[in-house]
């Protein structure tokens, strides 16, 4: 099973989006897990609806009250989830205390035979289940807003990832940068949106992704184009 996490330290940034169009794109030709690591719960609510009270989530799974295979939901558009709720981020002194990094990963394992490919959204802040997404990731996709927030939160995501390589920890490799409402009005590019994806090619040696554009309508109204997300499928399929 390929795992692919996908990475920002900023709300904002399309790691949600980013899950579920690839999601979407793979299902027919794929067997996709989706892991819902975020305690905002965001593809959990998009994709099935809120948790009821005695569903298990993603918490039990990882702290060993339930088995994963249990855990995980059947959606109806041929996806499954492992679901979280806003409850994962407030109890996670219930994790097992050693070897917290590789708790997810070793879960996942017991998925091996059922799923050729698994998405991971996480949270966009720092923490140990941020950690856990990367240690359990063969690849790693890093969407980034393009404009001047998104700029600050790609230095500061790729620089966690160095102080997790400095930690000996075996982090998935970066897949690229999704550059994420790559703003555009009809053919031409904002100029802002360019001068700062100019100083992304020019100060980092990642590879910059074809960009999710946001086409502006008119009324203001927003579109965003599919057809990145594919060449990032393809990209990642590619690379296994």
């Amino acid at each position: 099973m390929r795992v692919l996490t996908v990475l920002a330290l900023a709300g904002g940034m399309g790691r949600t989006t980013t899950v579920i169009q690839l999601a979407r794109l793979l299902a027919p030709k794929q067997r996709v897990l989706i892991v819902d690591l975020d305690p905002q719960a965001g593809c959990t609510y998009l994709l099935g609806g809120n948790l009821l009270p005695q569903e298990p989530s993603v918490l039990e799974v990882l702290s060993g009250v339930i088995d994963i295979r249990q855990a995980v939901r059947t959606l109806d558009n041929g996806l499954s989830l492992l679901p979280a709720d806003w409850g994962l981020g407030l109890q996670l002194d219930r994790l097992p205390i050693y070897d917290q990094e590789q708790l997810l990963g070793h879960r996942l394992q017991r998925l091996e035979p059922s799923f050729d490919c698994c998405l991971i959204d996480t949270p966009a802040t720092k923490s140990v289940l941020t950690v856990m997404a990367c240690c359990a990731a063969q690849d790693i996709v890093l969407p980034m807003e393009v404009s001047a927030k998104g700029w600050k939160t790609l230095e500061e995501t790729l620089t966690f990832g160095e102080e997790l390589k400095l930690a000996r920890l075996n982090i998935g490799s970066v897949l690229g940068i999704l550059p994420f409402r790559d703003p555009w009005i009809g053919r031409r590019r904002l100029r802002k949106a360019t001068e700062i994806l100019s100083a992304m090619q020019t100060f980092h040696d990642q590879p910059l992704l074809p960009g999710v554009r946001a086409v502006l309508a008119p009324n203001g109204d927003q579109d965003l184009d599919p057809v990145p997300y594919k060449a990032l499928i393809e990209r990642w399929l590619a690379s296994s």
